[in-house]
């Protein structure tokens, strides 16, 4: 689940929903298209949903308003509404039956009433991406880095600077540009590879790189790395779990995930030189010595770099998946008995 707060703060902040009560002779086509697509065409429905935002607009308290919008989308009669904005569009392997349900009323509509609809719908996205709800719902995801590459920092305090990208994508369907499901913050190298791309192997909400393959080295270049202290042309693999290959070939192709790691050889060498310093014997010693108060996982996170190693399992900075899928491939740490 996500947490809706954010995006339904901006939405009583901006009057977002007020803006669904357009007057008849005002802006015509578009309360056509949102009366079709939000309410499947039911007049009766569509007034109805305007009198409950209108009775929320009475409440002073701007929290109190919070919790009355949301009593109005969980109401069953505005499922369509709820179901645009602060609910999951797919359902199992597809799309949900809402979806559908979207898709039909849009396409049943003239070709002026769709544009007024996709032109409103995408303001009202560059309206929140801009606002100081896109860095705080940024947040509440606990995305540090891109999900797509893994490379980039995304920066999410006073301003989001990553980008929300749509996981499907705000022109083809223009009726999900502020369905909180659908924002997938990413960097901006990987938006605009991805641009209006459909990932059908790969999905963000649902899992990570690590779930998907191991970046790993030639038996060659491992050697080359360890032995020889060579690691100008080392070459960044990478090794693809049981039955991810078509997810895999779509993040390359996509992405460009094999380029973008192919020559990372700083990491590499900077890895092995950690292997052959840092031995288990000499890991104690600094321990003993110093009086370190750390644990050995602690130890270690320090010496990769990572900001959070008190809890190592939170990504906060880029290159993680790399650097822990070398270090186990190239047994950094000695784990492996030989």
């Amino acid at each position: 689940m996500r947490d809706d707060t954010d995006f339904l703060g901006w939405c009583v902040r901006s009057k977002f929903f007020e803006e669904f009560n357009r007057p008849r002779e005002l802006n015509n086509k578009l309360r056509v298209a949102i009366v079709s697509v939000f309410f499947a065409g039911d007049q009766k429905n569509y007034q109805e949903f305007n009198n409950s935002i209108a009775d929320m607009l009475k409440i002073k308290k701007s929290a109190d308003k919070l919790i009355k919008l949301r009593l109005v989308l969980h109401n069953k009669q505005f499922a369509l509404v709820r179901a645009a904005f602060i609910c999951s569009p797919w359902k199992r392997n597809g799309l949900s039956a809402q979806s559908a349900s979207f898709e039909k009323a849009l396409s049943n509509l003239s070709v002026s009433q769709k544009d007024a609809f996709n032109e409103w719908m995408e303001k009202s996205y560059t309206r929140f991406r801009d606002s100081v709800s896109a860095p705080r719902f940024a947040g509440s995801l606990a995305t540090a880095v891109c999900p797509y590459c893994d490379k980039a920092f995304l920066d999410v305090s006073k301003k989001f600077y990553g980008e929300l990208d749509h996981y499907l994508d705000k022109s083809t369907y223009s009726y999900y540009a502020l369905n909180i499901f659908n924002f997938v913050p990413v960097c901006s190298v990987c938006n605009k590879k991805k641009s209006k791309k459909k990932l059908k192997h790969f999905q963000p909400m649902d899992e990570t790189l690590d779930s998907i393959f191991q970046f790993c080295l030639s038996d060659r270049d491992r050697v080359n790395a360890l032995s020889n202290y060579q690691t100008l042309n080392v070459k960044i693999d990478q090794r693809c779990f049981t039955g991810k290959s078509d997810a895999l070939e779509e993040l390359n192709k996509t992405f460009s995930l094999n380029d973008r790691y192919e020559n990372m050889t700083a990491v590499v060498d900077y890895l092995a030189q950690l292997k052959r310093i840092y031995t288990p014997d000499w890991m104690k010693e600094l321990q003993s010595m110093y009086g370190l108060s750390f644990t050995q996982t602690e130890l270690r996170q320090l010496l990769l770099g990572q900001f959070n190693f008190r809890q190592p399992s939170v990504r906060l900075q880029p290159l993680t998946k790399l650097i822990d899928d070398l270090v186990r491939d190239l047994d950094v740490f000695s784990d492996n008995p030989s």
